[in-house]
């Protein structure tokens, strides 16, 4: 049984949206240049609208774009089993080279982190330790700064008060 691999067709197209977007309003604009877009691409690659992906980056630009400038949209496109891709040009390897670059990452930072969470562990026991000895000491002599930081109760002068008569005022 000989393995078949998918056949992966791939090609650059330049989109001109202009005429049909200058009469539409703003608003609408967005979702009209995407319904376009996808009525294009699946025109010339034999293919039904649905079955169109069309990545972040490219809706970003597209609206972006379709504000007020109109210029026209270079894309890279491929087919692949039924389904067809559309994105910028150039996306599809700068994606590959920041997967690579964050695998590296990945592996750098797990032999990293095993090699310093042993090193911080020991050197939390060791403060663990030093604190707890802090501690005791410190606990000795708590009872007596207690007492010594008890407030004294104010003694207040009392004055004895003029008794002043029921109904009238102080002479």
């Amino acid at each position: 049984m000989a393995t078949t691999t998918p056949k992966v067709t791939t090609s650059t197209i330049t989109i001109k949206l202009r005429n049909k977007l200058v009469k539409i309003h703003e608003s609408r604009r967005h979702r009209k240049a995407i319904g376009y877009l996808k009525d294009h691409i699946a025109r010339h690659f034999k293919s039904s609208p649905e079955s169109i992906k069309i990545s972040q980056r490219l809706n970003e630009y597209m609206e972006a774009n379709n504000k007020n400038k109109f210029k026209p949209i270079t894309i890279s496109i491929s087919k692949s089993e039924g389904v067809v891709e559309a994105s910028l040009p150039g996306e599809q390897k700068a994606a590959k080279v920041i997967e690579k670059k964050a695998e590296e990452k990945k592996a750098v930072t797990a032999a990293t982190t095993t090699k310093a969470a042993a090193e911080v562990q020991k050197e939390v026991a060791n403060d663990i330790g030093k604190k707890v000895g802090q501690k005791k000491e410190a606990g000795q002599g708590t009872a007596e700064r207690k007492e010594e930081k008890q407030p004294s109760k104010k003694i207040q002068d009392e004055k004895p008060k003029a008794e002043v008569p029921a109904g009238g005022t102080q002479a």
